[in-house]
């Protein structure tokens, strides 16, 4: 499980989310977390390279909260041409240096 793409999806109650929606920001009486691994997120953040670029160059012209630039949040949407993009969508730290082959089950899931 890759804890930067890890998100709680449904839920049958108001929840408080965290930056980036990842995790649950809420006190003591915070539900936990069900794990069902019959429930699969697709994060498509990088399907497709044309796609993901045009997606980051129009984020990069929006008005960013100057305490999460400070914090270096959402600086991987902030890369948008040349080399900088290139080690974004290639190889983001989460993702290593690996690419991989979509499993058979997914490709033929729609």
């Amino acid at each position: 499980q890759n804890t930067e793409s890890f998100k709680p999806i449904l839920t049958s109650k108001p929840l408080a989310y965290c930056y980036g929606f990842h995790a649950l920001c809420c006190s003591s009486d915070c539900p936990t977390a069900v794990e069902d691994l019959a429930l699969l997120l697709i994060h498509l953040h990088r399907v497709d390279y044309n796609m993901t670029r045009r997606r980051h160059q129009q984020r990069a012209k929006q008005k960013w909260n100057a305490s999460d630039l400070a914090k270096g949040y959402s600086k991987h949407q902030l890369a948008v041409d040349g080399q900088e993009f290139d080690d974004f969508y290639y190889r983001h730290s989460t993702l290593g240096n690996t690419t991989a082959e979509i499993d058979a089950l997914m490709r033929h899931a729609f």
